[in-house]
């Protein structure tokens, strides 16, 4: 039984919506770099974790947090926003999901 109560417990409160089988990748979008202060600032904009089981997308609101729920695997998580046209992309690099569990990155838009 207590078993069960955990499984729940992971993916209740953090997981809404998911099964024992999904995990979660969750974080914050952000702009660094450039002129003083240099951030890090929040942004708005559009989440993309991709693996070998598919893409997926989330939207970043405007305090730059995200949560989208996927199946186990290694992703590579990226981010596009509005207030960044800089040559390298928004980059979060590779995460590991285990199912019921969340993983957390930061993605950042490194300003030169």
């Amino acid at each position: 039984m207590a078993l069960v109560v955990l499984a729940i417990g992971l993916c209740g409160p953090m997981l809404a919506g998911c099964d024992s089988a999904q995990g979660a990748v969750a974080g914050v979008l952000v702009g660094i770099g450039g002129p003083a202060p240099g951030g890090p600032y929040p942004y708005r904009g559009l989440i993309t974790v991709a693996g070998s089981s598919g893409s997926y997308h989330a939207s970043a609101g405007a305090n730059g947090r995200f949560r989208i729920a996927v199946p186990p695997g290694t992703y590579h998580v990226t981010g596009a926003s509005g207030h960044f046209e800089g040559p390298t992309g928004c980059d979060g690099g590779l995460v590991n999901v285990r199912a019921g569990q969340q993983t957390s990155v930061t993605v950042a838009c490194e300003f030169p």
